[in-house]
């Protein structure tokens, strides 16, 4: 049977959009970005817009410390926030987000702040190794966080183990997006469902 026409048996599902402010380092990006308009690809600049808003260290392919990388990003650091809310209440959390090197990132951060294991299911992942990972997820008691990329992984899995979803990025389909929102809000999913969109918010 499809989930439509369970819907009426299916949990809640909220949806929470959360602005936050660039720092200054993703202002100033930003603000360089802007002033070479005309003098390169118009799809590059606005990717390279994103990635700024995303985390600056993915902007600049540089790294740093973890706190440096969250006092870096309000985005981060918010998301974080969210994460500890998350934890106190035993839950599971799914956070997708676009770039390999975004990813990498986050897990690292997560990883530090919480003691938890953070596995990545991205392109670089076989197909036949992702539903093995999810069950492992989806077993372990307690708090979890997964990071996902929706164009890979926002399709076919089944993580109910997770009432939780983070769009750290937001992908340009919104199809691909709700996709991803359906990992966990779907037939077998017993809790209520919670979806946090940060949002960069520049002048």
């Amino acid at each position: 049977r499809l989930k439509s026409e369970l819907s009426s048996n299916l949990p809640s599902i909220e949806v929470h959009k959360i602005e936050v402010p660039p720092s200054k380092i993703q202002a100033q990006l930003l603000g360089l970005i802007d002033s070479r308009k005309g003098a390169g690809n118009t799809l590059a600049m606005i990717q390279k817009k994103l990635q700024a808003c995303a985390h600056p260290f993915v902007a600049m392919s540089n790294g740093g410390s973890q706190l440096d990388a969250v006092k870096a990003c309000p985005k981060l650091a918010r998301t974080l926030e969210i994460l500890e809310d998350i934890q106190a209440k035993g839950e599971k959390v799914l956070i997708f987000a676009r770039w390999v090197a975004l990813q990498n990132l986050l897990a690292h951060v997560v990883q530090a702040r919480f003691g938890v294991q953070v596995p990545i299911l991205n392109g670089s992942v076989p197909a036949g190794s992702r539903q093995p990972a999810v069950d492992h997820f989806n077993r372990t008691p307690g708090f979890g966080v997964l990071v996902l990329s929706a164009r890979a992984c926002g399709l076919g899995l089944t993580i109910i183990g997770a009432n939780h979803v983070v769009h750290y990025t937001r992908e340009w389909n919104p199809a691909i997006e709700a996709q991803a929102t359906d990992r966990v809000y779907r037939i077998g999913q017993t809790r209520d469902v919670h979806v946090y969109l940060p949002i960069v918010a520049h002048e």
